[in-house]
């Protein structure tokens, strides 16, 4: 049985000891399972967004990342990435090579066409393959 500290301060928690480390039904528990357990205490007590991060006054709920009005901010491009990475998987190397040139480093399509030995007709119809086929992947929106 696993024995418990407990600070009675205000606002203390109970804190696993070291001593006779033990799950359920006795079993010895290792190191490794012991600091991931206590690494894990308090992952369902959230800290409030109103906490203060330092003396300037700006609070946790400031500093994390807002969409601006036109849904163009990084939660919607994590949306975005979430839903998309699992098309993208599927594309081959050439495939992706054209996506990332033309919408990562915004090139043009002559300068992607340069880039692989192409003509700027061709990868225009190797985008609109792609985007088709990423489309239908991803399904409706």
């Amino acid at each position: 049985m696993a024995h418990r500290q407990v600070d009675r301060g205000p606002g203390a928690r109970a804190r696993p000891s070291t001593r006779g480390r033990r799950g359920p039904a006795g079993r010895r528990v290792s190191e490794g399972e012991f600091r991931e357990a206590v690494a894990g205490y308090g992952c369902f007590h959230p800290p409030s967004l109103d906490k203060p991060l330092n003396d300037s006054g700006l609070v946790l709920g400031d500093a994390l990342a807002q969409d601006d009005a036109s849904g163009t901010g990084s939660h919607a491009a994590v949306e975005a990435r979430t839903t998309l990475a699992p098309a993208m998987r599927t594309l081959s190397a050439r495939d992706r090579r054209v996506v990332y040139l033309r919408f990562f480093e915004e090139r043009s399509q002559s300068e992607i066409g340069r880039s692989l030995g192409v003509t700027q007709m061709q990868v225009s119809r190797l985008l609109s393959r792609i985007l088709r086929d990423l489309r239908r992947d991803v399904g409706p929106a």
